[in-house]
């Protein structure tokens, strides 16, 4: 700003004229030049010469907690150059009532001190800021306006405000020249400038991606919101998308609110290139069998790109040979996807157990599409695994004879082919002498290339020479291109086949009488063990030790035999004849006796011996009597006998030699009449009546017994010993079943005598009760009873169709109980069984019908909150099946609706604070009692921005219109502070305050746009931010400008000087020196 500079030029010069010729003119100007003279023009800029300033001091109290509490504001006013006659207020937030100045009017350099007050209202939610300008008059009644020099706020005193950030941009490209803006700031007023910490986070790295802001910005009084700004750094590498998180930090004067960070995304703009593509090399064991797997792996640097990448992958030989060493394979138009970067080969590798060197094979990739080829040849390399084979030894068979045409054949086993011609070296040990007992067989053998195996053959040399088995011992020794295994030895035996005579010497036993096991010996001259065989096998056997056994009654034929071993030759068989004589037969064994009506049946086996001739008949004798019957075979049955008189019974045999001894007594018996039982056929019953019956038996031996032998009786009646048949029946149907009268006879007996028999038994009739059940209501305890009659008891209860209201169950024995869960008609069928078989049981079925009630919902008190502006769901507190709901009373604040057990409430426009509603919920049960929704509607986020750019210059009309979001228009109480001298607010709509002007005042200005929108309940609501205006100076110029000019010595000489821009009116300052009889006045020099 130029001050204002005020400058005379008088006098008039004595030493020259300025005459009227131009030459003398111009000579003039030239002169004053030399003198160094400057003309300055400067601007007024509508001000007094010095500033007016006008500072608060104080205000009481420096806290409040709530409306109608009075605050005083105290200002100091000091002035310079003008006697002051009044002060008013203008441009302040709050309406100051009693505003007064002691001591006016005020003469130059003069102060007073000024008063205002300022009752608070529900508006002021977080604080009461003053701030603006005044305007002084002065003596002539000229105003001369001037700023407060600070700003003062009264905060509410709950709590500290809460710092937020939001992401106002929050998305730009990387290279696209527009920065990421951010806005952070408070929740409410502070009582004074409030220095907001904030850090950067994020995956982008500040720097190199994004050029930092400061990390701090100062809120000045009364502002609560600023931007900041982040930068990207444009480059031209493809990279993910990057985020820059802005994160309040801790400070003093605030706290942390939420939210405490927002997020902005700079995204990648830039081509992605090619990825490079190579293939791994690859190791794998070759294994002993089957196969194992070589994994070559083709990478890429990145992931491959939209489209994927392809490629062909094929198999080639180095020093492994395929189908032999491993298995080729060629593929083409292999992919690997988009955004995925590693594909697989596998190859299969073949097994074996040969040793040798490793090998090599490759995996050749080809025609790639979508990466750049690095290293297209990955090689793989089989190893060897296999030990050098083991040589083992062994001999099959095991032993040969010295004559025959076997040869002891030992064979080296390596474990595994060999992969060249191999020598294996052995030593010759044993008892047997090579070229004496067999061929020379030398010290080594070769096993062949690609073969596991070879032989060494050991041919003995026949001789006649009674002698020794000898042994042939081949031990393998160490050699090349081997290992010698744990069967490193094998030995083989050359049997001796030239053998000794022997004799035997066996007596004849002479005559032998069957049924004897007589022992016979022989020997032989060798001392070895002499065999006995049966010539006449169906006379006698003999067992190898000299053992008979005579079969039957002849002449009995024994040889006896050596068969020799190693060194004895077999000897001649020996054979010795003598005779069996046949004896009586044995006892024959009693089997069982069986009387009849006067006779007995008597049945027997032969005799274990028959004396060695053939059995011609049997005699049976019984005791007492004495009566005898004769038969060829058993059974023999004896007649004659007295019925009731007990008898036992003896048998023997006969043969060519005479009768054998008696057997063994039978058992006793006793004949006796056969018994019949009575009636033919017995009379039908019912289930569940009583039943008698007599069975009587004739015949036998009285007294006599009863019982059922066969069948079964109908359950509930039973047969008595007596022979009674009674009870009463509990199963229906015809029952069959044999009664049996047994006698009194004890030995063999007793006799017995059965009739069949088939008794009829009718069905009974089974009835339920109740004809009908009582309704029930869910979540109440129900019980009901049924019960039945005829048939047998007891009866069982089941559902036979239908359900039973859930959580309601029947029991067997009838109780119907439970707390029904469900509501609703149940219909169901019971069925009664009674206790009765055979037909039975019985059953009865009847059908019921139940009614479930619902149980009465409950409805239960809840919160809920709901963003400002915006309808918010709220789920009803409620147990219990629900119809209806009803909304009892309203809310007053808003309105809501129901759907289901959902209620909607929509807050009243622009309304902020508590609400609430009740319900009631209902169904075929009942209503509820009434419950309450308390509603917490939120405050609104209320934004400021600027509508142009906040640069200006002195002297040029100058207009920005700031813009109010959020919140409930129309917005009132608007105010811009901080405004350079020349702007004003000059006009308002329901949302936004237009400042304009010329602004007469350079420099850079914090202005603070405030309004209180028109929010209800909680409200209303204070929006501002905080914005920077830059006004530069203005540019003059001086007509006319820089120059020379010509005066006419002592002539008289005027030049008036005029100035543009900036803002008039100017004036005129002169430095350097004027010739004498010159001078400048105002803007003119003459």
């Amino acid at each position: 700003m130029f001050r204002k500079a005020l400058g005379t030029l008088q006098g008039a010069t004595a030493a020259a004229r300025v005459r009227g010729s131009h030459g003398a003119r111009t000579r003039a100007m030239r002169w004053l030049a030399r003198l160094g003279m400057v003309l300055l023009a400067t601007s007024a800029l509508a001000a007094p010469a010095t500033a007016q300033v006008m500072t608060i001091t104080n205000a009481s109290p420096s806290f409040y907690t709530g409306p109608g509490q009075t605050i005083t504001f105290t200002f100091s006013y000091g002035q310079s150059n003008a006697i002051t006659n009044s002060i008013s207020l203008s441009g302040t937030s709050v309406p100051v009532s009693n505003f007064s100045c002691g001591g006016l009017p005020l003469a130059p350099n003069g102060s007073t001190t000024c008063t205002g007050t300022y009752t608070t209202t529900s508006a002021d939610a977080w604080g009461v800021l003053l701030f603006g300008g005044f305007t002084a008059l002065d003596g002539n009644g000229t105003p001369r306006g001037g700023q407060i020099s600070n700003r003062y706020v009264v905060p509410n005193g709950d709590t500290p405000p809460q710092a937020q950030a939001f992401a106002l941009v929050s998305s730009v490209s990387e290279n696209g020249g527009q920065p990421l803006r951010f806005q952070v700031g408070l929740n409410k007023l502070a009582a004074t400038p409030v220095t907001l910490f904030y850090t950067l986070g994020g995956t982008a790295s500040a720097g190199s991606d994004y050029t930092p802001p400061g990390g701090s910005v100062t809120l000045p009084l009364g502002a609560m919101n600023w931007e900041v700004t982040v930068n990207p750094i444009g480059d031209a590498t493809y990279e993910p998308n990057e985020t820059v998180v802005v994160n309040i930090a801790p400070g003093t004067g605030y706290t942390i609110g939420s939210p405490a960070s927002a997020t902005g995304t700079i995204t990648n703009d830039d081509a992605a290139p090619l990825p490079d593509l190579s293939i791994s090399d690859v190791t794998v064991a070759e294994g002993n069998t089957g196969t194992s797997t070589a994994t070559f792996t083709v990478n890429l640097g990145s992931p491959a790109p939209a489209g994927g990448v392809s490629f062909d992958i094929a198999t080639a030989n180095g020093s492994a040979n395929a189908g032999s060493d491993y298995v080729a394979r060629s593929l083409t138009g292999q992919t690997i996807p988009a955004g995925s970067s590693s594909y697989s080969f596998n190859v299969l590798v073949l097994g074996d157990t040969t040793f040798e060197a490793n090998e090599t094979f490759f995996a050749n990739v080809s025609n790639v599409s979508g990466a750049a080829l690095v290293d297209g040849q990955g090689l793989a390399t089989i190893t060897n695994d296999d030990a050098p084979p083991q040589a083992n030894i062994s001999v099959a068979p095991a032993s040969v004879t010295e004559d025959g045409a076997v040869n002891l054949v030992f064979t080296v086993n390596m474990t595994s082919p060999v992969a060249s011609a191999t020598t294996v070296n052995f030593e010759v040990l044993g008892s047997a002498t090579a070229g004496v007992d067999f061929g020379a067989i030398g010290t080594s053998v070769t096993v062949p290339a690609a073969s596991s195996s070879a032989i060494i053959v050991v041919d003995p040399i026949v001789d006649t020479l009674f002698e020794p088995d000898e042994s042939v011992s081949i031990g393998l020794l160490a050699g090349t291109g081997y290992q010698v295994g744990a069967l490193q030895g094998a030995s083989g035996t050359i049997l001796d086949d030239d053998l000794q005579a022997q004799t035997i010497t066996f007596a004849n036993p002479g005559a032998q009488n069957f049924g004897t096991s007589p022992t016979i010996a022989a020997t032989s001259d060798s001392g070895l063990a002499v065999a006995f065989t049966s010539a006449t096998t169906a006379v006698c056997t003999i067992t190898s030790g000299g053992v008979l056994d005579f079969i039957t009654a002849g002449t009995c034929t024994i040889n006896a035999d050596q068969a020799g071993d190693a060194t004895r030759a077999p000897a001649p068989t020996v054979t010795r004849s003598f005779t069996v004589n046949a004896v009586a037969p044995g006892a024959p064994t009693t089997g069982t006796a069986t009387a009849g009506d006067g006779q007995a049946t008597v049945s027997f086996t032969a005799p274990a011996s028959n004396g060695g001739a053939a059995i011609i008949g049997y005699t049976v004798t019984s005791s007492p009597g004495g009566f005898n019957a004769t038969g060829p075979t058993s059974p023999i049955t004896l007649t004659g006998l007295a019925n009731g008189t007990t008898y036992t019974f003896t048998v023997t045999a006969n043969n060519s030699a005479g009768t054998g001894s008696a057997s063994a007594a039978s058992n006793a018996v006793t004949p006796a009449a056969p018994i019949t039982l009575g009636p033919t056929t017995l009379p039908a019953s019912t289930v569940g009546v009583a039943y008698s019956q007599a069975v009587t038996a004739n015949g036998g031996v009285a007294p006599h017994a009863y019982a059922v032998t066969a069948g079964a009786l109908p359950a509930g009646l039973t047969l008595g010993s007596n022979g009674v048949l009674s009870g009463t029946a509990t199963a229906g149907g015809t029952f069959n079943f044999i009664v049996t009268a047994t006698d009194s006879v004890t030995a063999p007996g007793p006799n017995s005598g059965s009739r069949a028999y088939s008794l009829t038994i009718a069905a009974a009739s089974v009835a339920l009760a109740p004809a009908s059940l009582p309704p029930g209501m869910v979540g109440t305890a129900y019980a009901a009873t049924l019960s039945a009659n005829g048939g047998t008891a007891p009866y069982t209860f089941a559902v036979t169709a239908g359900v039973l209201p859930p959580g309601v169950s029947l029991s067997s024995s009838g109780a119907m109980s439970g707390t029904p869960a469900t509501a609703g008609s149940f219909n169901f069928t019971v069925t009664t069984t009674d206790s009765s078989s055979g037909t039975g049981p019985y059953t009865a079925s009847r059908p019921y019908s139940v009614t479930i009630a619902n149980a009465v919902p409950v409805a239960r008190n809840s919160t809920a909150s709901v963003a400002y502006g915006a309808a918010g769901v709220i789920a009803l507190d409620i147990d219990g099946v629900v119809d209806t709901v009803s909304i009892g009373t309203a809310p007053a604040h808003g309105t809501v609706s129901v759907s289901g057990t959902t209620a909607t409430y929509t807050p009243a426009a622009g309304y902020a604070g508590a609400d609430s509603f009740s319900f009631t919920a209902a169904n075929d049960g009942g209503t509820s009692a009434p419950a309450t929704v308390a509603v917490s509607v939120g405050g609104p986020v209320i934004s400021v921005t600027a509508g142009g750019g906040m640069a200006a210059q002195v002297g040029v009309p100058y207009t920005q219109t700031f813009a109010w979001s959020g919140g409930r228009a129309p917005f009132s109480g608007f105010q811009v502070t901080g405004l350079p001298a020349g702007l004003s607010v000059t006009g308002t709509t329901s949302d936004t305050a237009t400042v304009s002007g010329i602004p007469t005042e350079a420099g850079s200005f914090l202005l603070v746009a405030t309004a209180i929108d028109a929010s209800t309940g909680e409200g209303p609501f204070t929006g501002s931010a905080g914005f920077n205006l830059s006004v530069s100076a203005p540019t003059l110029a001086l007509v006319p400008g820089a120059s020379s000019f010509d005066a006419g010595y002592d002539t008289a000489f005027s030049q008036s000087f005029a100035a543009s821009g900036g803002v008039g009116p100017y004036s005129y300052a002169l430095s350097g020196a004027l010739p004498a009889g010159m001078t400048f006045n105002g803007d003119t020099l003459s």
